[in-house]
């Protein structure tokens, strides 16, 4: 037997099980090995999964600095007005559930990105296209796959969802 069988694979992956058993009325012990060549081993399974997310700000305010002329009341404070700044879209990695709804991706974006998770509106983009209306906050993540589908977001100045 040693001789045919004799190789690594047998030591390691080949065995025997010990199986003991005593019978309560005699109390005799009878013990087997039982030989066993693999052992059936659950397969983890994935319980969350990244979606890539571009998310668009709202645009913010910024004072330009002025010359400082004695007489006007911008002299005062160094400021001639406001500029409106648009900041460029920013791309995030959002794990989310892997049976996940879309309300879960936006909470998820919202802790990410500092930013009121109601006031966060999602929409898909396919060939640099809109593809629908925002998506539905109930909506099932599944209809996110595909390879052309980007999924974008928008922060709006106010709260959507409750």
């Amino acid at each position: 037997h040693r001789l045919r069988h004799d190789s690594v694979i047998v030591d390691t992956f080949q065995g025997q099980y010990r199986s003991t058993v005593v019978c309560p009325d005699c109390d005799r012990v009878s013990v087997t090995f039982d030989p066993y060549m693999y052992l059936t081993l659950p397969i983890p399974t994935k319980t969350e999964r990244n979606i890539l997310v571009i998310l668009t700000r709202l645009p913010t305010t910024q004072q330009l600095p002025g010359k400082r002329e004695l007489h006007s009341l911008e002299s005062q404070t160094g400021f001639l007005g406001d500029q409106k700044i648009t900041p460029r879209p920013v791309k995030y990695s959002v794990t989310v559930p892997i049976n996940g709804i879309v309300q879960d991706l936006r909470v998820k974006l919202g802790a990410l990105s500092n930013i009121d998770s109601t006031r966060i509106v999602f929409s898909r983009m396919s060939l640099n296209r809109l593809q629908d209306q925002p998506l539905d906050d109930k909506m099932s993540l599944d209809h996110l796959k595909g390879l052309n589908i980007c999924v974008v977001a928008y922060e709006v100045d106010y709260p959507v969802y409750e």
